[in-house]
């Protein structure tokens, strides 16, 4: 599992409703067609207990989603440069829609601060692109917060949501994993969903047949392809618990959500 801090909310069910959106997020899924469970077992499903013992099958369908995923050929992207740059273009971006789940989010100015100073890849190449890559990218887990020792408790945050795309760009493949915050409902607010940060990494970084071992609830790698573009080690996590040989096999087929024979 990640490393986690100590959770200050202590009932799974509400924990984890609050995070996926609630009901409304399920609804839309049922009307969708990409759920086939009631509201309770869908929350159910999703709570880190049931995952635990059937294995993490958002973790499995996602991974499957996104070998699959055709990468989107960004070489005819115009770069920008520099942080007011790239505040630019979120400022022109307006909302994106992200297909598979339907969330709509907004890229604000203040995300440029966070992601200019990442190491490796210079976003800047394809940051006109991020509509076009958070639209199609792959949901791949989402989370309340956790609250850790020295930081600050963020009340306003219903969720955190992580989405994982694939592009490629100068004859490189590359995941990009976006950050997202839904916001509480509440007066004034209503509930958008904001993002937050992004991370590049290079799909070679991730070879098969390179075990990754864990350390203090991180994963590592012990051997990397060269490059100087980090890996993202949520997404390193992900695809070493989404493995087929530690996830049941009572998946529905159409949704691939646990069968709801499964909770009994």
């Amino acid at each position: 599992m990640f490393e986690r801090g100590e959770k200050y909310e202590v009932n799974p069910d509400e924990s984890t409703a609050r995070a996926y959106g609630g009901l409304p997020v399920y609804e839309r899924a049922k009307a969708a067609g990409r759920t086939k469970l009631t509201y309770e077992q869908w929350v159910a499903v999703r709570t880190p207990g049931f995952k635990q013992r059937f294995g993490d099958w958002e973790a499995l369908r996602a991974q499957r989603a996104l070998s699959a995923m055709e990468p989107a050929n960004l070489d005819g992207v115009a770069p920008v440069a520099g942080k007011k740059a790239i505040e630019d273009v979120f400022r022109s971006l307006g909302t994106a829609t992200n297909k598979a789940d339907s969330r709509k989010i907004i890229f604000p100015v203040s995300m440029a601060g966070k992601i200019v100073g990442h190491r490796g890849f210079d976003v800047g190449r394809i940051v006109n692109a991020f509509g076009q890559l958070f639209s199609g990218a792959v949901p791949m887990f989402s989370e309340t917060e956790i609250l850790r020792a020295g930081h600050k408790a963020h009340p306003e945050i219903a969720g955190y949501h992580h989405y994982v795309g694939k592009f490629e760009q100068g004859g490189t493949r590359y995941y990009i994993r976006f950050t997202v915050h839904e916001m509480r409902v509440r007066k004034g607010n209503e509930g958008k969903s904001i993002a937050h940060s992004s991370f590049v990494s290079d799909v070679a970084l991730y070879r098969q047949g390179v075990p990754p071992d864990s350390a203090g609830g991180r994963v590592t790698y012990p051997v990397l392809t060269g490059g100087s573009t980090p890996l993202d080690r949520r997404l390193a996590q992900w695809f070493v618990e989404g493995n087929p040989s530690t996830v049941s096999k009572d998946i529905d087929p159409d949704t691939g959500e646990p069968l709801a024979g499964a909770l009994v």
